[in-house]
């Protein structure tokens, strides 16, 4: 699911980017993949870039960091 969101943020088609990334996040928070988590909450930081929307793409970034931070703490 990531590496398709990953595509389609390539092919700026950043909404489907986007659909995908949330599926990848909710799959991951299910299954408890902090990797997985950080990894896709970075790649929907860059696509909210891409698209301008600066505010939501700091979000995600410092969701990324967060995430990565408490990985490192364990």
């Amino acid at each position: 699911l990531n590496r398709l969101g990953n595509l389609y943020d390539l092919m700026k088609d950043y909404d489907s980017a986007l659909e995908y990334f949330e599926k990848s996040l909710a799959l991951s928070k299910e299954l408890g993949d902090r990797k997985g988590i950080a990894g896709t909450q970075a790649d929907m930081s860059r696509t909210y870039l891409n698209k301008n929307q600066t505010e939501k793409a700091i979000a995600f970034a410092q969701a990324s960091l967060d995430t990565a931070q408490k990985m490192g703490s364990k």
